[in-house]
Formats: structure tokens, sequence, C-alpha cells
């Protein structure tokens, strides 16, 4: 008895639910994409770093990034000084968003780099 109750439950919970129109295929053939989060912040940032300009470094005043501040100044130094291969063979191991920021710093570093490299030849 206290089965088929819970299981009349459940059953009167899963009438509610109302049919989510975001959770069914597309009707016309066409794959759904989510869009990017900061999208054309990125776009913007990358379109300025392709141009040969440096970007400008992650901000990181915040205690939680106390200790990846030297990693930072590196690639900073790096970059400013123009030091291409430098920039390339620096290691950072992305396992937290501070890392990971400092890699995305310094492959936009790259990139201007490379740029600026190819308008001189």
């Amino acid at each position: 008895m206290a089965r088929e109750a819970g299981q009349c439950a459940a059953d009167a919970r899963d009438a509610k639910l109302a049919a989510d129109p975001s959770r069914e295929p597309p009707t016309d053939g066409a794959k759904r994409t989510a869009a990017p989060k900061h999208s054309h912040k990125r776009a913007a940032v990358e379109a300025t770093a392709k141009e040969g300009q440096l970007p400008e470094p992650p901000d990181f005043s915040a205690p939680t990034h106390k200790r990846f501040r030297n990693k930072l100044a590196s690639v900073i130094e790096l970059a400013k000084a123009g030091d291409l291969k430098g920039l390339q063979v620096f290691h950072i191991n992305p396992v937290s968003s501070s890392p990971k920021a400092i890699a995305r710093y310094r492959d936009l570093c790259v990139l201007a780099l490379q740029a600026r490299a190819a308008r001189e030849i």
C-alpha cells in the first residue's frame, strides 16, 4: 500500500511538469548552439591582439591570486620585452582560475607578438 501511495505521488508530480520547449529537438533539423559567455569581449580582445597590441594583464589584486602574482609578473615582463620564444616555452599548469587567466593572457601576448613579427617581415 505504501509503495502504491509513493508511486501515485510520483505520478502526480510528473503530471504537474509542463513540457519544456528548450529541451525539445529542433524541428527544422538545425542544431542548437549555446552562445559562449563574454564572446564579444573576448573577440574584441583577440582582435586587438591580432593587430599587434598587447592585452591588458589580468587584475590579480585579490588575495586569492596572491601566490600567482610572481608568475604573472614574469609573463608581463616577457611580453613587454617582446620575448616571443620565452612566452611560448613559459610553463603554466592551468589547474585553477588564476593560472588559467595567466595562460589566456600569455596566449594573447603570443598572438600579438606574432602579429607584430609578421608585419615587420
